[in-house]
């Protein structure tokens, strides 16, 4: 999924791995895309990385739902207390 994440976010105006960054700046980030690109082409990229990434939850989410839900069943009963 990462690969075709990286295909999706290829064209934005921004290097997606900013957001990782442990000394993350709003506002360094917004400076420094302001340099080449307008506000609302940085919106517009914005808007989209948050449907790529929308998109990607959601496909991580159906990937592992039948193991999600195999180990909700498998954990029923465990709600009540133990009887030592």
């Amino acid at each position: 999924m990462d690969s075709h994440l990286d295909k999706s976010t290829s064209a934005l105006c921004f290097n997606k791995d900013d957001f990782m960054a442990d000394e993350f700046s709003v506002d360094r980030f917004v400076s420094n895309c302001r340099r080449y690109h307008s506000l609302e082409t940085m919106r517009e990229h914005l808007n989209m990385y948050h449907k790529i990434l929308c998109a990607a939850m959601v496909e991580l989410i159906n990937k592992d739902y039948v193991d999600l839900v195999n180990l909700s069943s498998n954990l029923v009963g465990l709600d009540n207390p133990f009887k030592i």
